[in-house]
């Protein structure tokens, strides 16, 4: 009731924000304690985000969304309160709540503890590994996420994807593999990596699988492979056409790669 009468003019004018008293309700309203009097106007909205701002409900879910992205799953709600506090001190500091979680012995212990990608972090890890052109995510970036099951924008409830990592462990994951695969292939409309040509010029050998290996464990990962993904990395057939694909695609697609 505090948000009616606001809206968007005409879309041909790229949505600009416009409100329309004739459609907003005058009378009194409460939210979440708030008590919003009666003929009010624009600012009747104005008012619920600045209390909701700094409402300490807000302080925890932003920061347990924080804690969840960047700790665990389900962080610790000791880290949580530490960040919620943090918030509130601050008047919503950003800088200074995130300082919080990554100085925290939470977060440092939790560089032990890989969490497996959502499908959106999974790709974009794999693009800037890769150091891939994206010249257009439509339609090649978009299906594949759409086949990984996080088409953007496409979630029912309102809440949006879910963020914890176990909840896209499923039988999905091929089709992560066929990204990987499909990437490493340049057949991904509107994206371009050209890994052959930079084996090339680091003069490593396009033919073997053990060249191609190395070369995305050191560009890649920074040595940080396990000996089971490059003993599997290595195990490819040499010399076949699509070895560079091959082997960088299930490099691409590793444990090691899933996981942050």
């Amino acid at each position: 009731r505090c948000f009616t009468g606001w809206s968007i003019d005409d879309l041909k004018t790229k949505g600009r924000f416009v409100f329309r008293p004739a459609d907003h309700d005058e009378g009194p309203k409460r939210v979440f304690g708030l008590e919003v009097p009666a003929g009010g106007g624009v600012e009747d909205g104005d008012r619920v985000l600045t209390y909701l701002a700094a409402h300490p409900a807000t302080a925890r879910f932003v920061c347990f969304k924080l804690a969840r992205r960047f700790v665990a799953d389900d962080p610790p709600p000791s880290l949580v309160d530490t960040c919620a506090r943090t918030f509130i001190e601050t008047g919503g500091d950003l800088r200074s709540v995130t300082r919080t979680l990554f100085t925290s012995a939470e977060f440092r212990a939790a560089a032990d503890q890989p969490r497996y990608r959502t499908p959106f972090l999974y790709l974009v890890a794999a693009l800037r590994a890769t150091g891939a052109r994206v010249e257009s995510a439509e339609p090649g970036l978009i299906w594949h996420l759409d086949k990984m099951g996080m088409r953007p924008y496409f979630c029912t409830p309102p809440t949006g994807w879910s963020d914890r990592g176990r909840d896209w462990q499923s039988s999905a994951h091929v089709y992560r593999l066929n990204f990987a695969l499909d990437l490493a292939n340049d057949t991904i409309r509107g994206v371009q990596v050209r890994l052959a040509p930079r084996l090339a010029a680091a003069r490593y050998d396009a033919g073997s699988s053990v060249s191609i290996a190395a070369f995305c464990n050191r560009e890649v990962f920074g040595g940080g492979l396990s000996e089971r993904t490059m003993g599997a990395a290595k195990g490819l057939t040499k010399g076949h056409p699509g070895t560079v694909a091959k082997v960088a695609g299930l490099i691409l697609s590793s444990p090691e790669m899933q996981s942050n």
